[in-house]
């Protein structure tokens, strides 16, 4: 799990991540920080599930991305999920949407 946030942001999206984990009956989160270059080859190359979050208009092609969501400070944004992974990806925007 890689985040790519200032700290309040980040906050709420460990938040919104720690309950995605529970939707999924997940037991532990890895979270990554850094740059966003560096966690998107991570997630390329399979060492991150999910990044959270892009801006809506994000200029990464290399990701799926989830359907949008209000952040903590009202712009859009996107959990990215490594290409591919369609049952992961649904699963997020099933939760996402219940969130609202």
């Amino acid at each position: 799990m890689g985040l790519i946030l200032d700290e309040a942001e980040v906050r709420a999206d460990r938040e919104r991540v720690e309950g995605f984990a529970q939707y999924l009956g997940v037991a532990q989160i890895r979270y990554d920080t850094g740059e966003v270059h560096h966690l998107v080859n991570k997630l390329e190359r399979g060492e991150l599930d999910m990044i959270a979050s892009f801006p809506r208009k994000t200029p990464f092609k290399e990701a799926g991305f989830t359907r949008p969501f209000s952040g903590p400070d009202g712009d859009e944004r996107v959990w990215g999920v490594r290409a591919g992974e369609n049952a992961f990806l649904l699963a997020a925007d099933r939760y996402l949407y219940q969130q609202e």
